[in-house]
């Protein structure tokens, strides 16, 4: 029996346990959910009923409080928002006894937390890793190979109002996937100089044009107010690509004499629920997975918040030491 605990269950996390209830093995799962508001532990049981979740999964059970939850667990998925995110972590590592550990992005909103959790994990025995699942897309991993080694890649990502403090760290990872590299520099000065509410209440998003580097390669993400289908274009020497990640159009033009062109059309994004078999497969024969460790994803995301944290408190005039995106 494998025990997996599943802390905050709000939409993610409900992906999380229907991905978990499709898990196919000889091992059951015994999954331990914590929430401290019980109107989302409501919401989950109705979304289980409605889709069958019970009877998929060894043993369920829910808990508004962690300290009632059991002592070891084989992995832990923390799917919270970001303020909380560092504590109930800590919270895990110091009096739970824990194999892996699985992180949301963005991982923490204050820069110290970075260092000193990557402190305690090097105390501990524990492996984690941060959901960046693009990943364990097939499309990008056969994309990946496409490119030469060492190749500098341009990424741009264009469209209307799909969060760049939210989702800009997606792209980014992607990039840093497909260059093997974390070396990373960000400038913020392009985007508008105005702080918009999230779609998520409590936090806040960036609209205009966020640029940079990782290693040799470049990026520039742009998300302006009005909605609009988000596009993404990579180029290398030899071919610009132009996707649709939601229609699942791929236009590639080769940069040869005679620009050839040519169109595919394939399944490219997978929901959270999709993956997590595919990942959770992975974590119990290899005790490993191509999310990106801890160790590399924290490098990306704290160049990310430092450098829109800049850009929140010269728009505010404060001096936050706490960037509020999730």
């Amino acid at each position: 029996m494998i025990k997996i605990l599943i802390v905050g269950i709000g939409n993610l996390g409900n992906r999380y346990l229907e991905g978990l209830s499709l898990f196919k093995a000889s091992l059951s799962l015994d999954i331990e959910i914590f929430d401290p508001i019980i109107s989302s532990i409501s919401k989950s049981k109705e979304f289980c009923k409605r889709n069958n979740i019970d009877n998929k999964i060894g043993k369920l059970g829910y808990f508004n409080n962690i300290e009632e939850t059991t002592k070891y667990f084989d992995l832990a998925i923390v799917a919270t928002t970001s303020d909380v995110r560092c504590k109930i972590s800590e919270y895990l590592i110091k009096h739970k006894q824990i194999e892996m550990l699985i992180l949301e992005k963005v991982l923490f909103q204050n820069l110290s937390d970075y260092e000193r959790f990557e402190k305690l994990l090097d105390n501990s025995s524990i492996k984690c890793w941060v959901n960046h699942p693009r990943r364990l897309f097939p499309f990008y991993k056969k994309l990946k190979d496409s490119f030469e080694k060492k190749e500098s890649i341009y990424l741009n990502v264009q469209g209307g109002n799909w969060g760049i403090g939210c989702n800009g760290l997606h792209f980014i990872d992607l990039l840093s996937y497909f260059v093997n590299s974390q070396e990373i520099s960000i400038s913020s000065k392009f985007l508008d100089n105005k702080i918009y509410p999230s779609k998520r209440e409590g936090f806040i998003e960036f609209s205009g044009l966020l640029t940079g580097r990782v290693g040799n390669s470049y990026f520039s993400l742009f998300s302006s107010k009005e909605d609009s289908p988000t596009i993404l274009t990579l180029s290398t020497n030899n071919f610009d690509l132009t996707i649709s990640e939601q229609k699942g159009v791929i236009q590639k033009r080769f940069k040869d004499g005679d620009l050839n062109e040519s169109f595919e059309k394939e399944k490219i994004v997978y929901f959270q629920s999709e993956i997590t078999p595919i990942m959770l497969e992975d974590l119990i024969n290899n005790k490993s997975c191509n999310l990106p460790t801890y160790r590399q994803a924290s490098q990306l995301h704290a160049v990310f918040v430092e450098s829109l944290l800049r850009k929140y408190n010269r728009i505010t005039s404060l001096e936050s030491i706490s960037l509020p995106i999730t």
